[in-house]
């Protein structure tokens, strides 16, 4: 009975061990295995590696039963998986790689602005701007941080990745720009002999230190008491040690004869091929004239120049010389006197100050706007113009010949002060042909010539607007 109840006790337990082993069998799913990290990090367009991988069932390898599948594109930035399975029976078996296509450049900060700025030695920074981006995170302004240490601004930004980049921009604190100086009144201007000189006035302004009016050094006398030219400068000189200097221009005249008659002969309209003859008569009779100047050619800034520098008065008459947009307002017209005295500046070094409006101060075009002219005649004195308009009118720009241009000029001498309107225009023979004739008639019968100053007697006409 004991070797029969044994025999059964073996056999139960072999039953046992068996049946286990067979059940671990059946319930044995296969495995994947990858090789290399199970998260890959690949940067932007860099070509996917396979590291490899393997599938056992118990000691069975069936790797080649395994399928992949990805949603890679490493043409992106982003988060992508590759999927490994294997079909077990009735089952899916699967395995997980995390693929990170990654820019691991640096971010870049832009400046705006300079990268290096100058500002005055005092003056607190300000920031310009800035932008950063980042292949990765996209823009990531948000994200910089600024120090600004002595002379250096630094700018700092980190992406997600942990990747830095840094820029600075440089301060130069300096004072290299000079003062200005304006001058209130006229920088020429002239007096009779035994008056008295009255300091206009003048304002000083720097960049940097700003009002130093009170700085201003002014030196030169002025004696009235006799005839000459006499300058007075005036000095600034700012906190960083830039100086700037100005002239104003004193011409003391004898007080002239109430009963001499003068001929102020002007010339509206140049400069033009004409005027180079007309400064040779002038200069030939040693007469000197008024030229009321509109824009012209550049070609004929050194003619000009040439007036100038011989001693003619340079009025302003219109840069455009188009009645209809000069008329428009006072503004319009004020912005185009200003940019024919800004012509006048550049080439003589001066602006000027004795004008002619277009068509005259009783032109009636100006009446498309309603009291212009009433306006200018005081708003022009007001901005240190002088207008001036004329007594005399050859008529030159008629179809006449030059011996009725002479005529009409000769027969008109009937005032102290003759200011006679001739024109400037290209190929004006009639009255370059009659000019010397004119002079020359002038001299003959007791006239002076002078060019209109500030000191002429401003003859004006009635306003119609």
């Amino acid at each position: 009975m004991k070797t029969k109840f044994k025999i059964i006790y073996i056999v139960t337990i072999f039953l046992i061990i068996i049946t286990s082993i067979i059940l671990c069998i059946l319930n044995r799913k296969p495995i994947i295995k990858l090789h290399g990290d199970e998260t890959i990090y690949l940067e932007l367009n860099q070509k996917y590696e396979e590291p490899g991988y393997e599938a056992r069932y118990i000691h069975k390898d069936i790797t080649d039963k395994v399928k992949i599948k990805s949603n890679l594109n490493n043409q992106k930035i982003g988060y992508y998986k590759i999927e490994y399975k294997v079909n077990f029976g009735k089952k899916t078996y699967k395995k997980i790689r995390n693929i990170k296509v990654i820019d691991s450049t640096t971010p870049v900060i832009n400046l705006l602005g300079s990268g290096t700025i100058e500002m005055c030695p005092n003056d607190k920074y300000t920031e310009l701007g800035f932008n950063a981006f980042d292949k990765f995170d996209g823009d990531v302004t948000s994200k910089v941080e600024s120090l600004v240490e002595d002379d250096t601004v630094y700018y700092y930004v980190e992406n997600s990745l942990g990747k830095k980049t840094m820029t600075e921009r440089k301060i130069v604190r300096q004072d290299t720009d000079e003062p200005t100086i304006e001058l209130e009144g006229y920088q020429s201007s002239v007096l009779y002999k035994g008056s008295t000189y009255f300091e206009p006035g003048y304002k000083a302004t720097d960049n940097c230190d700003g009002d130093i009016t009170d700085k201003v050094q002014i030196t030169g006398n002025i004696n009235t008491n006799k005839v000459g030219k006499y300058k007075l400068v005036y000095n600034v000189s700012d906190s960083a040690g830039n100086i700037t200097s100005i002239d104003r221009i004193i011409n003391i005249i004898e007080k002239p004869d109430k009963n001499q008659k003068t001929i102020y002969l002007t010339f509206d309209d140049g400069p033009s091929n004409s005027t180079e003859k007309i400064l040779d008569i002038l200069k030939e009779e040693n007469v000197k004239a008024t030229f009321f100047i509109i824009n012209a050619d550049e070609k004929y800034d050194s003619v000009i120049k040439r007036a100038y520098d011989e001693g003619h008065t340079i009025g302003l008459h219109s840069y455009s010389h188009k009645y209809k947009s000069i008329y428009k307002s006072e503004e319009a017209f004020f912005d185009d006197l200003e940019l024919i005295n800004d012509k006048v500046r550049k080439i003589t070094g001066y602006p000027a100050n004795i004008i002619r409006f277009p068509g005259g101060s009783s032109n009636t075009i100006s009446r498309i706007s309603r009291g212009l002219m009433t306006k200018l005649s005081i708003s022009t004195k007001e901005k240190g113009y002088i207008y001036y308009d004329w007594n005399i009118a050859s008529n030159d720009t008629s179809s006449i010949s030059s011996k009725k241009v002479y005529k009409n000029v000769i027969s008109g001498l009937k005032y102290n002060t003759n200011i006679v309107l001739m024109h400037d225009f290209a190929n004006n023979k009639k009255t370059i042909n009659a000019l010397r004739d004119i002079i020359q008639y002038g001299k003959k019968n007791g006239y002076e010539f002078d060019k209109i100053t500030e000191m002429t007697p401003q003859i004006k006409h009635e306003i119609r607007n």
